[in-house]
């Protein structure tokens, strides 16, 4: 640590995380085993010299993890946990809040067309949260079970929304308000792929591409691009895939060419060539091209198919 202090206790090295100092992560520690020390008192239980130890015990007071009795001996004694961390996190809110309001204000980043590679499973789940986060209209996706299971919550809470969330899973599992649509035999591919494979698109606009290694942190290769005409393609890739899939469960379950045409009308809605819907649309708009579909066409506009 940069005063010197050397963290090798969790509590302490958690105290660090949320932004104390080392030696005001030992003091404060140190604190909580005693009903009330003296500056002095703390110096000497930590080793270390009494103006460092009174700056940090100072610093602790400031940010409302000690308070200190006025008395002659000046007595220091630690804030309850509890109520230290529920002051350390409205102040991690608040600054959330002045922050989001200040970035708001920036202008918003031309379109980019770049493919982008991630680098840790954190990063690749943080990116998949904020992509269903902001979808409007429709993410489908190919998930391998321990990804489906990881981002089940935000599945659902999309789906909640109004999003159609459509799933090709590989194993029958529940996501409340979305469309599972499970590949026969999905395991045989799970078993025969080391890692987990992860592709997600939302709106046609984005698409993340992953395969998550089985242990850790690590990716094999994971690549996200805003681009709207390589998301579009994907899009239609994934559509397709999910059609398949579903023809494929009927066939399994003996299902007659009414049953297989039935399953195949129920997702025409999602190719968005066919269905002229809001991926469609989008790709237009990105191309400079407006339809009438679209409420910011210009007057002349009808006839764009």
């Amino acid at each position: 640590m940069a005063d010197g202090t050397n963290i090798t206790d969790q509590p302490t090295q958690a105290l660090v995380e949320l932004g104390l100092t080392g030696l005001e992560a030992e003091a404060y520690a140190a604190l909580l085993r005693e009903a009330s020390a003296t500056g002095y008192r703390v110096a000497q239980m930590l080793g270390k010299p009494v103006a460092n130890t009174y700056k940090a015990l100072e610093s602790l007071g400031l940010k409302g993890a000690v308070i200190v009795d006025d008395g002659e001996n000046r007595l220091f004694r630690a804030v309850p946990p509890v109520e230290f961390l529920a002051a350390v996190k409205q102040r991690f809110v608040e600054k959330h809040e002045q922050a989001a309001k200040a970035l708001a204000k920036l202008a918003p980043p031309a379109a980019d067309d770049r493919l982008y590679r991630l680098q840790s499973r954190e990063q690749v789940m943080q990116r998949c949260r904020a992509m269903l986060a902001r979808c409007e209209y429709v993410a489908v996706m190919d998930l391998f079970p321990p990804v489906v299971f990881e981002l089940l919550s935000d599945l659902e809470v999309a789906a909640a929304r109004g999003v159609e969330v459509v799933v090709k899973a590989y194993r029958d599992i529940a996501v409340d308000g979305a469309r599972v649509i499970v590949r026969p035999r999905g395991y045989e591919i799970v078993d025969a792929i080391p890692g987990s494979l992860l592709s997600l698109n939302v709106d046609g606009r984005e698409h993340l591409l992953a395969m998550l290694a089985d242990d850790g942190d690590r990716v094999h290769q994971a690549i996200w691009t805003g681009s709207a005409i390589i998301a579009y393609v994907l899009y239609n890739g994934l559509v397709n895939e999910v059609s398949q899939v579903a023809v494929m469960q009927e066939l399994a379950g003996d299902g007659d060419r009414a049953s297989l045409q039935a399953r195949f009308e129920s997702l025409r809605h999602l190719h968005p060539i066919s269905s002229r819907g809001p991926v469609y649309q989008a790709l237009l708009r990105h191309m400079g091209i407006a339809t009438a579909a679209d409420p910011s066409a210009p007057p002349g506009a009808e006839g764009v198919t």
